[in-house]
Parts: structure tokens; C-alpha cells; sequence
């Protein structure tokens, strides 16, 4: 059994059961305190909650504060760093409050209506998916996406060459979510698919294949690698793409 008549009793009880706090007329602070540290969402229970008991609440459980009437900005803070989707549980936040939320949770974003530019560059980056939220992004929210995550380019309808090079940079197969994707996104997803580069001799290699000079990649021999004869359609486009930046790789070098 427990003395609810003295602190000690009240402590001991709620420790143990945080949800009994509910029976305890009027229980003091440090029972309070105790019993929102077990579960914040035993603030439902305590009436006219002091300010330090708040706090201890969202910070065990950011969901809390939709017990809160009319929550400080310091207790909205304490919320979304604990539980980013506490922020449907504010009415009106600022932008200070929904920023740490995103910043957080980028799909936190579906509970602000109308966000803003930095709204939504937070989201985004934060989570590239968050774009699904957004209505009508720009090309800066739309190359945030797909950066933090190239399949974000699925959200978006007919991306631009920028987005789409992108995209495919971070996720060659992502080019299959695109309606009649541009030839220099095609041959982009070549350079990444089969791993070709520039050595500092100038010599440049497709795959495990050797290194093989210029040369070799400008002749009909190219179309002999059993690793590209499926894009034959496009290998001319793709010499000229490997010559323009062999040539943009060898001018930075000297």
C-alpha cells in the first residue's frame, strides 16, 4: 500500500503505475514530474500543468503536447525534437517550430499548409519523398529531392534535362520512371552503368575492361564490347559524350 498523503507514497506509486497519477487528488510536483518521465502521456491525467512539467512531458514523449493547451514556443520545440509529428498537434506554429520539424522529418511538411521555399529545401533534403507534399515545386525543391534521393524523381511530372541528370547520377534505373527521357540522360546513365572514367594518362575504360586509349572509343571497335551492345542505337551519340568529357576532364588537369 501506498500514503498518497505524503510525497514519498505519491512518487512510489506513479513510479511504478504513472497512469494511477489520475487517482491522486491535487498530487504534487516531484509525483507529477515522476510520472511523465515514465510516459509523457500521462499528462492527460494532471490538471493545469506547471511549465517544468511540460517540459518533462514532451521531452519523454513529444506527442504530449496535444494535452497542452496553448504550449509555449519553448515546450513546441521540445515536442518536435523529441517526435517530429507532435507538430499536427500545434495550432498555428511559427516557422522557427515547423523548420525543426522538417529538419527532422521531411514529411512533416504535410501538416503545413502553404510552406515556404526554405519549408520546403528543409523537407526535402531531409527526405527526398517529402516532394509527394508539395504542390507544384520549383526546380531548386526539385533537384533537392532527387539529390537526397534519385527515385524522388517518380514524384515529379516531365522533369527537366537538370533534373533528369541528376536523378540518374544517383540511380542509374531510375531513367525507366521517365516518359521519353532526353539522349543526354541516356548516355549519362551509360557513363555510370558501366563505370566509365579517365585515368591520369589519359586512357579510359568501360567496366572491368582495360584501360584503352581515346582512340580505341572513336573507332568501330567500341561496338564490339559485349557490355554496350545493347545501346548500339546510341553509340555514336555516346563517343562524342565520352570525348566531350575526356576533353573537360584533361583541360582541368593542366
Amino acid at each position: 500500500m501506498f500514503d498518497l498523503t505524503t510525497v514519498e507514497g505519491q512518487v512510489a506509486l506513479v513510479t511504478n503505475h504513472p497512469y494511477l497519477i489520475g487517482r491522486i487528488k491535487s498530487p504534487c510536483i516531484k509525483a507529477q514530474l515522476a510520472a511523465v518521465g515514465e510516459d509523457g502521456d500521462t499528462l492527460r491525467y494532471i490538471k493545469n500543468p506547471c511549465l517544468t512539467v511540460q517540459l518533462a512531458a514532451v521531452r519523454q514523449g513529444g506527442m504530449a503536447i496535444q494535452y497542452i493547451k496553448r504550449p509555449c514556443l519553448e515546450v513546441q520545440l521540445e515536442a518536435v525534437r523529441e517526435e517530429p509529428r507532435a507538430l499536427r498537434h500545434i495550432d498555428n506554429p511559427n516557422r522557427e517550430v515547423q523548420l525543426e520539424a522538417v529538419s527532422r522529418n521531411g514529411l512533416c511538411i504535410e501538416y503545413i499548409k502553404n510552406p515556404c521555399l526554405e519549408l520546403q529545401l528543409a523537407a526535402v533534403q531531409e527526405y527526398g519523398y517529402a516532394l509527394q507534399f508539395i504542390e507544384n515545386p520549383c526546380l531548386e525543391v526539385q533537384l533537392a529531392a532527387v539529390r537526397n534521393n534519385g527515385w524522388a524523381l517518380e514524384l515529379i511530372e516531365n522533369p527537366c534535362l537538370e533534373v533528369q541528370l541528376e536523378a540518374v547520377r544517383r540511380h542509374n534505373q531510375v531513367i525507366l520512371y521517365i516518359n521519353c527521357p532526353q539522349l543526354e540522360a541516356r548516355l549519362e546513365r551509360l557513363l555510370i552503368m558501366y563505370a566509365v572514367c579517365v585515368n591520369r594518362e589519359g586512357l579510359i575504360k568501360v567496366g572491368s575492361s582495360d584501360f584503352k586509349p581515346l582512340e580505341f572509343w572513336l573507332s568501330n571497335k567500341i561496338y564490339k564490347i559485349k557490355e554496350l551492345q545493347n545501346h548500339s542505337a546510341i553509340l555514336p551519340d555516346f563517343q562524342k559524350y565520352i570525348k566531350k568529357k575526356y576533353e573537360i576532364i584533361m583541360a582541368k588537369r593542366k
